[in-house]
């Protein structure tokens, strides 16, 4: 983790005259996806933009530190929609106009009466963010690819059952990724095993090692 946060984020400050060559290129898709960034708007200085965005490339999840790759639109656009004004005071700190690729460009702008938070304290992910993380595809669909993953190279054999049509395990994962949160559980730490587990479960004949 320490060799993560010594690295200050890909924070770029596009001179005024470039903005509409920058633009252009976002409109027709020059760049391959989304996963390029975002863009905002801020009236602080520069120096207090990458102090700040430095000292929030880790934050608290379950009182346990963790790196937070916010630059990825991927994951803070799962994230922004839930935000709160203390969030946006205390993680977008330097932030008036946000715009993000979700796929489709969207932009978000900073909250009435929205004052800024010191960057002294952890940024602390609350149930609220946690709950629109673990309930996005996105995230379930990283979470699915681990699992699915460990099952191919330990239990090839089920999994090539299991994949009968090619992206069908991946499939099945996130579909009981998604009953185990609508029955309340903590998704975060499930396992491969977690999953055999069930498949034992449910269908006792299920062999759960190759062989």
């Amino acid at each position: 983790m320490d060799h993560l946060l010594a690295q200050s984020p890909w924070l770029v400050q596009p001179r005024s005259g470039y903005l509409s060559v920058i633009g252009h290129l976002l409109d027709s898709k020059t760049l391959s996806d989304n996963s390029w960034g975002w863009a905002y708007r801020s009236e602080d200085l520069w120096t207090q933009q990458l102090n700040h965005w430095r000292s929030r490339q880790q934050v608290i999840l379950r009182e346990r530190p963790v790196i937070l790759r916010s630059m990825d639109p991927r994951i803070l656009s799962q994230l922004l929609p839930a935000m709160i004004i203390s969030d946006w005071s205390a993680f977008l700190t330097p932030v008036s106009e946000l715009m993000i690729d979700t796929p489709e460009p969207q932009i978000y702008s900073r909250p009435e009466n929205c004052g800024q938070g010191g960057n002294e304290r952890p940024f602390v992910l609350d149930s609220h963010l946690s709950y629109a993380w673990h309930h996005s595809y996105y995230a379930l669909k990283g979470k699915a690819f681990v699992i699915s993953s460990h099952l191919w190279e330990n239990h090839g054999e089920l999994a090539e059952k299991l994949n009968e049509s090619e992206g069908r395990l991946v499939e099945r994962i996130i579909n009981w990724l998604k009953a185990r949160l609508e029955n309340g559980d903590n998704i975060s730490n499930l396992t491969s095993a977690d999953y055999l587990q069930m498949l034992n479960e449910q269908y006792p004949t299920t062999e759960s090692h190759d062989g």
